[in-house]
């Protein structure tokens, strides 16, 4: 009963937008590789993006980008695929955080506690930044939260599942996923329970086995050496996004402004906290979900995604005592079943009803949008485009963009016999190039002899 109030709200937020246009350039990222995969170009340890920027992509594990392009052969190479993939996946992390919760009802004993960590989950503006804009975390964490369920179980089986389920988020994002491991530690030091001990050991072998298996296999070996010396080790050496090391701590506290404020605000009311171990070991373990990226200085607040989740589990186990009369409140009000039922159903209707309103709606990438949709139906192959000025081939957004929807690369000195200029940047044009396509900032010419 209780759980169709976070339904509702996930439905309400990610349903009217999902046949919208707009993304974030990251997603059109890797939602190009993606198409490109389904595609047959590229290959899985030798993803494709454009002909001129990584040609082979080493920026992230492969295994997402080929999750995606399961989506592209079943939906085909339409604009929404990548949305309807991150919002399953949304979904799907939902529904993990409601099984890791199962794990830990001891902790909780009420129904409620669930649906306050998924409303909350959902309100934090890394969430829906995450799902809203195809970003490869929201993939990695539905498969470490599934991992999680399986590893603090007390059967053995299940326990190579986990460590299974922690490769696959691995695969997807890398190893700071591994976090979760510590909740199981945690769990030990503070109870010494030997079957918790075997379980970690079993998580940790499993893992073990298949990476040694894995890097057995020259392709994999090949990726992982150009991925550790390209992305890893130049994000420590020599790519600097943020001004110091601290970003995302003080980013992680605008993320929880909600949940902290509301909790704050319940502690002045009941004066009294609960479970202060287990919270603690939730704090601890949302702390080092994202303490690897703090040697960096490339920081973005959307590898917070899956520390938030324990953050907010460990601000809910504090506050049991009221949410236990909370739930006893609310299950006396009469017809309160069906008042949920009734809720339900009209936000999904006017949600259903907003996504079908919306279908086609550009919501992000307006400029870019006016500029260039006209030339997708203009160009149906992939080709390289020449640009000027140069500067515009360090546009990610402009590149992302023209690779997604028109599968156009972008370069200078390419053999090719297109143009692509920017207005008044004072491009020299040559004269055997005539005018092809004219938008409001861009000039496309055909140079062909």
């Amino acid at each position: 009963m209780f759980n169709l109030i976070p339904l509702s709200i996930f439905i309400a937020i990610f349903i009217p937008n999902i046949l919208t246009k707009g993304l974030f350039f990251d997603g059109l990222t890797y939602s190009s590789i993606a198409r490109n995969l389904s595609q047959n170009i590229g290959s899985f340890w030798y993803p494709h993006y454009t002909k001129t920027l990584y040609p082979n992509f080493y920026e992230q594990p492969p295994l997402g980008l080929y999750i995606q392009s399961l989506f592209f052969r079943l939906f085909g190479d339409q604009y929404y695929v990548e949305k309807i993939c991150s919002v399953f996946f949304g979904f799907l992390t939902l529904l993990s955080i409601y099984l890791f919760y199962y794990r830990l009802q001891s902790l909780t004993k009420n129904k409620i506690s669930i649906w306050v960590i998924l409303i909350l989950w959902m309100f934090t503006p890394v969430s829906r930044y995450v799902i809203n804009n195809n970003l490869l975390d929201g993939l990695a964490t539905p498969f470490m939260l599934i991992a999680g369920y399986f590893i603090l179980s007390d059967k053995k089986w299940t326990n190579i599942l986990g460590g299974l389920f922690l490769c696959i988020s691995i695969s997807v994002k890398g190893l700071p996923y591994m976090f979760i491991i510590f909740i199981p530690i945690f769990f030990y030091i503070l109870k010494r329970n030997k079957g918790t001990l075997t379980s970690i050991l079993i998580t940790i072998n499993t893992i073990l086995i298949f990476l040694i298996t894995a890097v057995n296999f020259s392709q994999t070996r090949d990726f992982f050496t150009y991925y550790l010396n390209i992305r890893i080790i130049k994000s420590f050496t020599e790519y600097r996004v943020v001004d110091n090391h601290f970003f995302l701590l003080r980013q992680l506290f605008y993320e929880l402004k909600i949940p902290l404020l509301i909790s704050f605000i319940i502690l002045l009311i009941t004066r009294k906290i609960n479970n202060k171990k287990y919270a603690i070991i939730f704090f601890l373990t949302g702390f080092l979900g994202f303490v690897p990226y703090l040697l960096s200085f490339v920081q973005y607040d959307r590898y917070l995604y899956p520390s938030i989740i324990f953050f907010i589990f460990g601000l809910v186990l504090v506050n049991q005592s009221f949410f236990n009369i909370l739930e006893n409140t609310l299950i006396k009000i009469k017809f309160i079943k069906y008042i949920f039922i009734f809720v339900f159903v009209i936000i999904t209707a006017v949600s259903l009803n907003k996504m079908v309103l919306n279908q086609g709606k550009i919501i992000d990438q307006i400029t870019l949008h006016s500029n260039f949709d006209e030339l997708t139906n203009t160009f149906n192959k992939r080709r390289v485009f020449n640009v000027c000025p140069t500067y515009l081939i360090y546009d990610w957004e402009l590149i992302a963009f023209l690779q997604r929807y028109n599968k156009i690369s972008i370069g200078i000195d390419e053999k090719t016999c297109f143009l692509l200029t920017k207005k008044n940047k004072g491009c020299q044009i040559p004269l055997r190039c005539k005018a092809f396509f004219s938008s409001l900032d861009f000039q496309l010419y055909n140079c062909q002899n």
